[in-house]
């Protein structure tokens, strides 16, 4: 299933499947709704109906933001497949106290690439560090 949306190409043959969530009535499947990324980073929701007028009469794409991205898969995904997708939850508050602020000095082309994981993962710049410092053993 493919769209254009406000000038954007939404293709589920293209995008990354994400996680999905099933809807059925009395046993029998109607529906199920999928979360995508796109190469772009960009979050999209395909919902694909049995043709049922009263539950899903049509296939859909609809774009959503990060933040919706997460809520969906806060709701409708298991713990580990939302942190597969979104990165560790941020419990190095939890574990290591409150964080600090610091200035950083990075290379511009360490910090392009850091943008980068964050747009596609939807995780902070410095949960991206912290995790990268935490895994280098320190």
């Amino acid at each position: 299933m493919n769209k254009v949306i406000d000038g954007k190409r939404y293709d589920t043959k293209t995008a990354k499947e994400l996680g999905e969530k099933n809807y059925y009535d009395n046993g029998n499947w109607f529906s199920s709704v999928t979360l995508y990324r796109k190469k772009t980073g960009e979050y999209f929701l395909a919902t694909k109906g049995n043709g049922s007028q009263i539950y899903a009469p049509d296939d859909s794409i609809e774009p959503v933001t990060v933040a919706q991205a997460k809520a969906w898969a806060e709701e409708h995904l298991d713990g580990d497949d939302y942190e597969n997708i979104f990165g560790e939850i941020d419990e190095v508050v939890e574990e290591n106290g409150p964080l600090r602020q610091i200035s950083l000095l990075l290379p511009e082309s360490m910090l392009k690439k850091l943008r980068e994981k964050k747009e596609a993962t939807g995780t902070t710049v410095t949960a991206l560090i912290i995790k990268a410092v935490r895994d280098a053993g320190y």
